[in-house]
């Protein structure tokens, strides 16, 4: 089904993400706030957003992500693939995830879009684990702005 060298790249991508995931640092300034949780596992994802309103951008994002090691390393993934791009963009990242995990063709520039998401195709035939990596989306289909006191 894959090569042995994209299961060890697999499981390299996973480890590292899952151990170290990125932009676990607090930030100061939040101004959007977003959660998903799998309430079959109990895997969670929670960001915590500086948007700029103005330009419309992600300026910085903390990810808390518990739960299995393909949760965590999707969100961390995630999390700094989206750092910096508008919502169209990250749609358009989404939307071709999506489409690599339901086993369509995607062209050279969708594989670079992708970056090390790219690594997680060998989910696209295992829907629980699927699952797992589509948690951060989830989160980031359900952020909400934070209202002033």
């Amino acid at each position: 089904m894959f090569d042995q060298k994209t299961l060890r790249l697999y499981n390299a991508i996973i480890k590292k993400h899952s151990r170290y995931p990125a932009n676990n640092a607090k930030i100061n300034h939040i101004t959007h706030r977003a959660v998903a949780i799998n309430k079959f596992c109990g895997d969670e994802v929670h960001l915590n957003i500086n948007y700029d309103n103005k330009n419309f951008l992600i300026n910085e994002i903390q990810l808390i992500a518990e739960g299995c090691s393909i949760n965590i390393a999707s969100a961390s993934i995630v999390s700094n693939l989206i750092l910096g791009l508008n919502s169209e963009k990250i749609l358009y990242i989404h939307q071709i995830y999506n489409k690599m995990l339901d086993n369509q063709k995607l062209d050279p520039k969708e594989h670079i879009v992708l970056g090390d998401l790219i690594y997680f195709r060998p989910l696209s035939n295992i829907k629980i684990r699927k699952k797992c990596s589509q948690l951060i989306w989830n989160s980031i289909s359900n952020i909400q702005p934070i209202k002033p006191i």
